[in-house]
């Protein structure tokens, strides 16, 4: 059986190269079975700016890399992150996210968090853990821990890591500001308005 691949969304051959030498990353990126979509950041969206955009196409080859440490992954995929919403490359996710909250917030009535950028810790795992899924389609061989590539072992099975970070909502100083008494029973966070 022969495929034929349409050169219509690539553009031209060198672009089918592009995506061959990439195909991997561009599906665990924008979500497969084993790491999560971005809302709003599909695979087209992940193609159109590989396509376009040089210093994706050098995060890539980071991701790519078997030799790759996990915080050069964490790093390179937070940058990844800024980009494919919209930052330049100096910029933070945490400045980017503000940006594009304070953008919301001008010219919505409706707050839509999912279409925020994902957090500087959330967005490094999500790296991490496609990394590990590249390297696992790339050396099914090789025997590489998961436990350092974004996941946690959890009554014997693997469940992505989201953050290291201690739950908290806002600073106390908002907190106090906003009229929300949170109260921290048992890991759980429980809301009361006052």
């Amino acid at each position: 059986m022969k495929y034929y691949v349409s050169t219509s969304l690539l553009g031209s051959p060198s672009m089918l190269q592009l995506v061959i030498e990439n195909i991997l990353f561009l599906h665990a990126w924008s979500g497969c079975d084993t790491t999560s979509a971005t809302f709003g950041q599909g695979k087209t969206a992940i193609l159109k700016k590989l396509k376009q955009s040089v210093e994706i196409q050098n995060i890539s080859i980071i991701l790519n890399d078997i030799e790759a440490t996990p915080d050069t992954v964490g790093t390179a995929g937070c940058q990844l992150f800024v980009l494919m919403y919209g930052g330049n490359r100096i910029e933070s996710l945490n400045t980017l996210r503000y940006v594009k909250y304070m953008e919301m917030v001008a010219s919505s009535k409706k707050i839509e968090p999912q279409k925020l950028p994902p957090t500087p810790r959330a967005a490094y795992f999500h790296s991490l853990r496609v990394h590990h899924q590249i390297m696992i389609w790339n050396n099914l061989s090789v025997d590489i821990d998961p436990t350092k590539w974004g996941w946690k072992l959890d009554d014997k099975s693997l469940q992505p890591i989201m953050t290291d970070l201690e739950p908290e909502p806002a600073p106390e100083f908002i907190i106090s500001l906003s009229g929300v008494n949170v109260n921290f029973q048992q890991e759980e966070m429980c809301f009361f308005m006052w």
